[in-house]
């Protein structure tokens, strides 16, 4: 692990909670080694840094095109391990390089709902998190977020934040999945609905 990234990743891991009421749960459900997906549901800007501070092992991240515009953060959200995607269609650059990462045995973080919604609901993934782990064979890791939109008002109001990790999806329930778009809507619908369940709301996303 380059010596800056494991810098940066201390520094984080460390002032996020002396900066922040936060609470992290679960994090021994993150398997140590082996290619994995974590999926996470999406509220703020502040997400990908405070999941990438917590998680107990190296990953990439899928991030927005957009974010690599100029030679500066292009090189910066590399060094990261950032993958761009665009969100437009369908990038076959993307998924190829977030194949590599999984079955290389690396861990890949995705925020399966595409864009940041409202705080307590659940949304409908897009097919792209059941596409990888049926194509990859890999287990996915549901992370649910909470109170991360008004991570700047916290460091006053000290309203706690959470992040909780729930126990992976196992890979060898893919076999009886069809690789095909209903396929992906089934693994893109059972993910969700286990992000839901560690709300600890009743209600499940729709798929």
């Amino acid at each position: 692990m380059p010596i800056l990234y494991r810098l940066l990743w201390l520094f984080g891991h460390y002032a996020s909670k002396l900066i922040w009421n936060l609470e992290v749960r679960g994090e021994e459900f993150v398997p140590p080694g082996g290619g994995m997906i974590v999926a996470a549901n999406h509220l703020s800007f502040f997400d990908p840094p405070l999941l990438w501070f917590h998680l107990p092992r190296k990953a990439h991240f899928l991030a927005k095109v957009e974010l690599f515009g100029n030679r500066l953060s292009a090189a910066l959200f590399r060094m990261l391990n950032a993958i761009p995607v665009d969100r437009e269609g369908y990038d076959r650059r993307a998924i190829r390089e977030s194949l590599e990462v999984l079955k290389s045995g690396g861990c890949l973080v995705i925020f399966p709902e595409g864009s940041r919604g409202p705080e307590g609901m659940i949304r409908e993934a897009y097919l792209g998190v059941g596409l990888l782990a049926q194509k990859a064979r890999v287990p996915i890791v549901p992370v649910y977020l909470e109170n991360t939109k008004t991570y700047v008002r916290s460091i006053f109001t000290r309203r706690k934040m959470k992040v909780r990790f729930g126990e992976p999806i196992d890979s060898g329930w893919l076999s009886d999945i069809p690789s095909n778009k209903e396929g992906y809507r089934k693994i893109a619908g059972e993910t969700m609905n286990r992000i839901q369940m560690l709300s600890g709301t009743v209600g499940a996303a729709s798929s």
